[in-house]
């Protein structure tokens, strides 16, 4: 039994004659009655093909210079709240949040340090807009997510974006 590329091999070797034949009256019909070959596709922003990934809009806090006697960090981003554990002898902490891909681009932020005691140390709250898009499926396609990295120093209680 003969594999299959000698057998390919083989045919071609055959009907090269027919399949050159039939080639040159094909250009002469074209030809002949003003017909072209389709044109070269082209990427643009219409024809482009989209996968369908989905992202998330995410939010980062960094927690920064934390005071010695903070225990708890509470950021909220979007009216959703997360409650952590912080360990001042880390030197800092990242929280991060993810909302859904049609979330605003401008959102309302906190972020607020407490003691054991639940007493709280410092707290900032502002409105930010997100920067960074993300475009998982390329940047013609949706969804368009977008991000942010903030840090929250301990010691000021500043809330601040980060370039």
């Amino acid at each position: 039994m003969l594999d299959p590329c000698r057998s390919l091999m083989l045919w071609v070797s055959r009907y090269r004659s027919r399949l050159l034949a039939t080639s040159i009256v094909a250009m002469l019909v074209f030809a002949a009655f003003g017909l072209r070959t389709a044109p070269p596709l082209r990427a643009t922003a219409e024809a482009s093909v989209c996968t369908l990934a989905d992202c998330s809009t995410s939010v980062q806090f960094h927690i920064v210079h934390l005071p010695s006697e903070a225990r708890k960090a509470k950021v909220c981003a979007q009216k959703r709240c997360k409650i952590r554990r912080v360990r001042p002898a880390f030197g800092s902490r990242v929280i991060s949040f993810s909302c859904s891909s049609n979330t605003p681009r401008r959102i309302k932020v906190s972020a607020a340090l407490r003691d054991a005691d639940g007493e709280r140390l410092v707290r900032d709250a502002r409105w930010v807009r997100l920067r960074h898009p993300v475009h998982p499926n390329g940047p013609h396609c949706p969804p368009t997510c977008y991000s942010a990295d903030l840090q929250f120093d301990g010691q000021s209680g500043e809330l601040t974006l980060k370039s």
